[in-house]
């Protein structure tokens, strides 16, 4: 014959105490499903695609104000015509393929030898912190 277990007087609290934990934690899931949703964000832009300073600044890992400064003048001299578009998104993809944790000391390498080639002066990221050094509050 089996056994039956007889709930007793000590077992009771335990087990009310696992219904009501059984029960915050559905109670919690319910809610963060619905929070979590609220939490997508819409492109400010409107765009499909992210612009070229936009996803060069996010995929190069470019933290501080100096190396974004360093991206929107690759970036300006992309959009004046001095280097090609596409050229500059390969050298990207080859600085993520080299370090994908920290890419940026690559990408401004290869940008160096790209504007050397091309025959135009891009000045190093430490040329451009010297120069913005005196201007921040």
């Amino acid at each position: 014959m089996p056994q039956q277990v007889a709930i007793t007087r000590k077992s009771e609290p335990m087990l009310s105490k696992l219904i009501r934990r059984i029960a915050v934690v559905f109670a919690i899931q319910i809610g963060l499903i619905d929070y979590c949703s609220g939490q997508i964000v819409a492109p400010t832009r409107g765009t499909a695609t992210a612009s070229l300073e936009d996803q060069l600044i996010n995929r190069l890992r470019a933290t501080t104000e100096d190396r974004q400064a360093y991206i929107r003048l690759v970036v300006a001299q992309v959009d004046a015509g001095v280097f090609d578009r596409r050229r500059i998104l390969a050298l990207e993809r080859y600085a993520i393929k080299k370090n994908s944790s920290f890419p940026f000391p690559f990408f401004e390498r290869v940008m160096r030898a790209e504007a050397e080639r091309v025959g135009v002066f891009l000045p190093p990221v430490q040329l451009l912190a010297r120069s913005n050094s005196g201007t921040r509050p």
